[in-house]
């Protein structure tokens, strides 16, 4: 499975959009605004179910494929064990 981080600014209807992100695959609420998705589907795909909640101009969204091997931070506990939990096959 890919790895992501997901990170948007949404206006309106944000629970809407959490609900279809979720759908998509495991997620990770990491801060605020930003989450981690692993899942089978490529960025284009998740983009394009995403990106209806911002095609009024409602926001900013990125959608950006991590590779977990060169990644650095200070997240939470929560967070590194959901990483740890699985890797990603496809770096």
């Amino acid at each position: 499975m890919k790895l992501y981080s997901i990170s948007y600014d949404i206006d309106n209807n944000e629970q809407d959009f959490i609900v279809a992100l979720k759908n998509l695959g495991d997620t990770c609420n990491y801060v605020k605004s930003g989450w981690f998705l692993r899942t089978n589907e490529d960025n284009d795909v998740i983009y394009k179910k995403l990106q209806p909640f911002f095609a009024d101009g409602n926001g900013h969204l990125l959608v950006a494929k991590v590779n977990e091997g060169l990644m650095s931070g200070w997240l939470s506990s929560n967070t590194i064990d959901w990483l740890m939990k699985g890797t990603s096959d496809d770096n």
